[in-house]
Order: structure tokens, then sequence, then C-alpha cells
């Protein structure tokens, strides 16, 4: 959990280890965008650069109280959910969004408290937060600091985990299975399909 390995996969049945890369402590999640990858570990975001795929390094480093960490980004802003519960420690539900505008300096831009937040997706002005036992809650993030105030559709029935959204589906991963929904009509959201997982 604090190795970042890099491989070359020019030869896709022999892929060629090229590199070790030491971002931090317990690494949870990745999300790219460009020539950066944001990690979510259980301290902080690291934030590495990756213009040289074969050499990431660590460009800067957003602390933040011990806690499990997703993280997903969208243009200049970060959007970072901690949450208790877990082996990572903590005690604090809460959504960060961070401004990374000057990616040397993240700053806190707001932070909601919420009630058991895991995983999260953006598209657009869309932000799709699992929120544990209070179900999949989706935002118009226009304006981070109207975000809970701009809630445009909540599903309290489903025990959340994490989502991805791909084009106007979005997959969604909860406690009783997977389960698809087609965003295309934010003003229609549908659900397309359920597998259901047998615990």
């Amino acid at each position: 959990k604090s190795t970042l390995k890099v491989f070359d996969l020019t030869n896709k049945f022999y892929p060629e280890k090229v590199n070790d890369v030491y971002p931090g402590w317990n690494v949870e999640t990745m999300f790219l965008q460009g020539d950066r990858m944001f990690l979510g570990t259980t301290t902080g975001m690291a934030i590495l650069n990756i213009s040289d795929i074969y050499s990431p390094y660590v460009l800067t480093f957003f602390t933040h109280a011990r806690s499990c960490d997703p993280v997903v980004v969208d243009d200049t802003l970060a959007y970072i959910t901690l949450r208790t519960g877990t082996m990572c420690g903590g005690n604090l539900n809460c959504l960060d969004i961070v401004n990374i505008k000057d990616i040397s300096k993240p700053t806190t831009v707001v932070s909601y408290f919420m009630s058991n937040p895991h995983g999260l997706g953006k598209d657009g002005d869309l932000l799709f937060v699992c929120d544990g036992f209070s179900g999949l809650k989706i935002h118009d993030a226009a304006d981070p600091k109207q975000l809970l105030s701009h809630i445009i559709y909540t599903y309290p029935n489903i025990d959340a985990y994490d989502v991805i959204p791909i084009g106007d589906v979005l997959g969604l991963i909860g406690y009783n299975g997977l389960y698809q929904y087609n965003y295309s009509n934010v003003k229609n959201i549908t659900l397309l399909s359920t597998i259901s997982v047998v615990k």
C-alpha cells in the first residue's frame, strides 16, 4: 500500500516492471488527469507528475485528518471523501472540495458533513457520491459552495460503495449488488439493471 509499481506494457504478454515509486503510506485510490496522478491515502492526497510515465514523482501532498480517502478530480478542483468505521481510522464523515489550480499549494474550498461517504464520481457538473447507508446522492456541482442545496436525486435504499460514470451510464456497486443507471436526462434518471449479490 505504499509502493506504486510502474510496468511497461509494450509487450502485453510479458509486462516488465520498470520502477517503484513511494508516494505515501496506505494508498487507497488513484485518479488520472492529463500528466497528473492523484492518490488518495489515509493521511492525505498525493499529487504526482507523470509526464515521464516511467518515472513519476510526487509534486505535493495535501494533508487531511486520518481516514479512508477516495478522490476524483475535475479541472481545478479535487473532491475527497473521508469516512469512519474502517481500518483507516479517523472520526470524520465528510466531503472536502480542494482547489488545485496552484498544484503546489492545494487549499480547501469547502467541507460538508455527510453520513458515511465512500466512492464518488464526476461527469461535467454532476457529482455522484456514495454516502454509505444513506445511499447514492447526485448533486449539481456547478457551484461547489452550494453543493448540498443543489441535490438532484437521492437513492436512500442503496447501501452504496462506489460509482463509475461512463458516457450516460452510471455503474454503482452497493452492499446488495451492482446497479446501472441512465442519467442522459438528469430530470429523469432511470434504473437500467441490477445484479443482486447474495452474502
